[in-house]
């Protein structure tokens, strides 16, 4: 089994880098469901991988009007800071939606979804289980929240920004199904591996290679096609035949790289879903102004949209304070990530994307400043913007499409794309072929995948 990896490291939009003596976690990643009955826990024990990580004492504070909530994996904690800061019927709907998002976990792991066709309907129509979320499915999370009693705008506006994290939608959009998931999420506990998430896909990576695989590293697939064998594959160093091939791609850039042959394999899903979510982004090396006792995760929610990012909240990941694998002492290395339209970013001249790149990064900078005014005057050894742009040339994606697609109904009725491509021997894994762009989505979408290969 060979494993071709574009880049010198593994981890694609997961993967961490170094710059002047930092290691910075490319995206806003998040280390969940090591659990036995979660997915990626699930996977793990089913390859016999072991992987110990700390749990968080906080999972995450929330910025609003310049004052944090935070949430933790103790759920009468979060039900308590809840209804402080936005009353009890807020409180009381999230949960409840956090209840329904620990048994819609349970679900997914019985049923093959995203449904295939006829025959994995008709499995979920003969389990009981499903039937009785069935009605959380057909409605709104927006719905189902106009009902919890007296909402304050605030509360809805949080949920939202905290929605289109894990769903990529906003409540309005979002089955109330998956926003009970995104919520439950965020009370689950959360794991801080030293050297991050990607320390987690490092290993894999070892496992891979010990295990008598062959990894391939800045050996990008430049193009495949049928061969005598299954398939042909070409990279920069030469082209070798596979009877199976495993595309790790978005539809987009699976039909770029097909040959003339099976690039129409691709036109239907790339119809259905023309679009997902770009990314703007900034890495921080800078002195740590922001305590021992800070969250690892912070959302400040802005208000009003960033002119230049467009993006209505800023997603903060911060490095452990005592791991030195990612910053020297006294130092955080920090990630901040915002949800961009990749149509905004389309045919700019090299000066105009320098000049919006340049806005990104005060923008960003401006946004955590809002949650911890000192970093204004903190020293920052490393101060690094992002754009659609720039992760188009990191990660190789059309567009630098960073995220999954969009959960909502628009989505469902033109039915989520499964990683089936209709050619024998040929599937896609990653995230945009399984709901959501988190870690237990990417893991469970490449076990089901993979089942199509056996």
């Amino acid at each position: 089994m060979v494993l071709l990896e574009a880049k010198s490291r593994v981890g694609g939009c997961a993967s961490a880098f170094p710059v002047k003596g930092f290691r910075f976690l490319a995206g806003a990643t998040t280390l969940i469901g090591l659990e036995p009955d979660m997915p990626l826990g699930r996977v793990l024990a089913e390859l016999e991988i072991s992987f110990d990580a700390p749990v968080a004492q906080k999972n995450i504070s929330v910025w609003q009007h310049g004052a944090p909530l935070t949430l933790t994996r103790d759920a009468a904690a979060n039900h308590e800071v809840l209804t402080r800061h936005h009353g009890a019927d807020f409180a009381r709907f999230w949960a409840e939606s956090a209840q329904l998002g620990a048994r819609g976990w349970g679900l997914i792991t019985e049923l093959h979804f995203p449904p295939r066709g006829p025959g994995d309907l008709l499995g979920a129509a003969g389990n009981a289980k499903a039937w009785g979320m069935l009605p959380a499915l057909l409605r709104t999370t927006a719905s189902k929240l106009a009902g919890a009693g007296a909402i304050t705008d605030d509360a809805r506006t949080l949920l939202d920004e905290l929605l289109l994290v894990s769903t990529q939608a906003r409540a309005a959009h979002t089955p109330y199904l998956f926003g009970a998931l995104g919520m439950e999420y965020l009370q689950r506990p959360l794991y801080l591996a030293r050297g991050g998430l990607s320390s987690l896909l490092e290993h894999l990576a070892d496992q891979f290679v010990a295990r008598g695989g062959t990894l391939k590293l800045d050996t990008a697939l430049t193009g495949y096609a049928r061969g005598a064998t299954g398939f042909h594959v070409d990279t920069p160093s030469g082209g070798f035949d596979a009877q199976h091939l495993v595309l790790n791609l978005t539809h987009w850039d699976a039909q770029r790289l097909a040959s003339p042959e099976l690039a129409p394999v691709f036109a239907g899903t790339i119809k259905r879903h023309p679009d997902a979510w770009a990314t703007c982004t900034q890495y921080l090396g800078i002195e740590d102004v922001f305590g021992p006792d800070a969250a690892p995760y912070h959302q400040v929610l802005l208000e009003q949209p960033l002119p230049v990012s467009g993006g209505h909240s800023v997603f903060v990941t911060l490095s452990r304070p005592d791991d030195r694998s990612m910053a020297p002492a006294g130092f955080r290395a920090v990630t901040m990530s915002c949800h961009a339209p990749a149509r905004d970013w389309e045919g700019l001249s090299d000066a105009e994307h320098a000049d919006r790149k340049a806005k990104v990064s005060e923008e960003l900078l401006g946004a955590l400043a809002v949650a911890f005014p000192a970093v204004q005057g903190a020293s920052k050894p490393v101060v690094m913007p992002g754009t659609p742009k720039t992760w188009e040339g990191f990660t190789g994606r059309k567009g630098g499409r960073v995220g999954g697609l969009a959960f909502d109904y628009a989505t469902l009725r033109r039915g989520y794309p499964t990683g089936r491509t209709g050619v024998a021997g040929l599937v896609r894994v990653g995230d945009t072929v399984f709901p959501g762009q988190s870690v237990p989505a990417c893991a469970w979408g490449a076990r089901r995948v993979i089942s199509e290969l056996r």
